[in-house]
C-alpha cells in the first residue's frame, strides 16, 4: 500500500467488514471506517453498480488509511459530510489543499518557497472539472503561494502518455489554453506548464508571450537527464521522447483497445527507466515492448492491464 511504503501521508479504500481495517492493521497503518455516506464515495475507482455519480453502492463505506492515529482528525475534517446537490462538493474538495498549504508556510515562513501543483482536469466521472480547478486556483492566488503548477490528467489519461491525437501534439503544450484562460486568476503569481513541450522554440514562445512563466519537461528527461542543459545551450533544437508500441496490431485490436495498451506500455517503460536512473545506472533508450511487459507484470502482477485501478 502507498500509505505503508511512505509514497501518501494518506489514503482511502472502500471498506464493509474490514477491507480497510485489516490490511492496516497488518502493515502497521490506523484504519477507521467511517459511518455510511459520512464521507462521498464520488470519485472512487472501480466504481460500483448502478447508475449515477454515488453508482448505488450498498453498505460500502470509505475507510481511511494513515501512519498515525492523530492524522485521522484532520483527515474526517477535510472530507466528511454530505454532497451538495451537484455532486462536487467543491469547497471541502479544495480544503484539503489550501490547508495543507496554510501548515505549510506557517512552518516555513514568507522566505521559503511553497509551490502546488493542479490539474486542469483528470477527466474521470465525478472527477475534477475545469471550472472547479479556476474555483481552486483564484483560492490559491490568497494563500501566498510562489508557484503554480497547471497540468492534467492522471496516469489513466492518454493526454500525458503520448497518444494524444496529432492536432494536440502540433501545439506542443498540452495546457497551454489553460493557462491562458487562468492567467488573470493567479495574479503574478508564477504560472508553470508541464506537458508535451518538445522544441526550444515553443517553450520560448510561451515564455515571451505570457502563457506561462516556468516550462516543465517530464517525459524526455527521463531518458535525457540533461535535456534542459540541451536547450538552454541550444545543442537541442528538439526533445525526444522515446516511445514503444505493441506488435500483432490487428490481432491485439480485436481483443483490446490498443490506445489504453499502448499508453499503459509507455508509462511502464518511462517507469523502468526511473527504476534504473534510481540505481544509478544510465536510461536504456531501446528498451522493448518485451522486456517492458515482463518488468510491468512482475512489479504490478495481474492489475497491470486494468483500464483503472482501486482502492487501498
Amino acid at each position: 500500500m502507498a500509505t505503508a511504503a511512505g509514497l501518501t501521508a494518506l489514503d482511502f479504500g472502500s471498506e464493509i467488514g474490514g477491507s480497510t481495517r485489516i490490511p492496516a492493521h497488518f502493515n502497521g497503518l490506523y484504519g477507521h471506517k467511517a459511518t455510511w455516506r459520512s464521507i462521498p464515495l464520488i470519485g472512487h475507482v472501480p466504481g460500483g453498480p448502478g447508475v449515477g455519480r454515488w453508482g448505488e453502492i450498498d453498505l460500502v463505506c470509505a475507510g481511511a488509511q494513515v501512519r498515525e492515529a492523530r492524522d485521522l482528525v484532520p483527515v474526517l475534517r477535510a472530507t466528511a459530510g454530505p454532497p451538495e446537490r451537484d455532486g462536487g462538493f467543491l469547497e471541502r474538495r479544495m480544503r484539503f489543499g489550501l490547508e495543507v498549504v496554510r501548515r505549510i508556510r506557517g512552518r516555513v515562513g514568507p522566505g521559503f518557497a511553497v509551490g502546488i501543483k493542479l490539474n486542469s482536469a483528470d477527466f474521470h466521472r465525478g472527477g475534477f472539472t475545469e471550472d472547479e480547478s479556476q474555483a481552486v486556483l483564484a483560492a490559491l492566488a490568497h494563500e501566498g503561494v510562489d508557484l503554480i503548477e497547471v497540468s492534467g490528467s492522471s496516469y489513466e489519461s492518454m493526454a500525458m502518455s503520448g497518444s494524444a491525437a496529432p492536432s494536440t501534439r502540433a501545439r506542443e503544450a498540452y495546457f497551454l489554453q489553460y493557462a491562458r484562460t487562468v492567467r488573470t486568476l493567479v495574479g503574478d503569481i508564477p504560472l508553470a506548464v508541464t506537458g508535451g513541450f518538445r522544441t526550444g522554440d515553443a517553450m520560448q514562445r510561451a515564455v515571451q508571450d505570457g502563457e506561462c512563466d516556468v516550462v516543465g519537461i517530464g517525459r524526455p528527461t527521463i531518458t535525457t537527464p540533461d535535456a534542459a542543459r540541451l536547450v538552454l545551450e541550444g545543442r537541442a533544437e528538439a526533445l525526444t521522447a522515446h516511445q514503444v508500441r505493441y506488435g500483432m496490431r490487428t490481432l491485439l485490436g480485436r481483443i483490446a483497445d490498443l490506445k489504453v495498451l499502448d499508453g499503459v506500455l509507455d508509462i511502464s517503460r518511462h517507469t523502468d527507466q526511473i527504476h534504473r536512473l534510481g540505481k544509478g545506472l544510465r536510461p536504456d533508450p531501446h528498451r522493448g515492448s518485451l522486456a517492458t511487459t515482463i518488468a510491468m507484470v512482475r512489479r504490478n502482477g495481474r492489475t497491470s492491464f486494468r483500464a483503472e485501478r482501486g482502492g487501498s
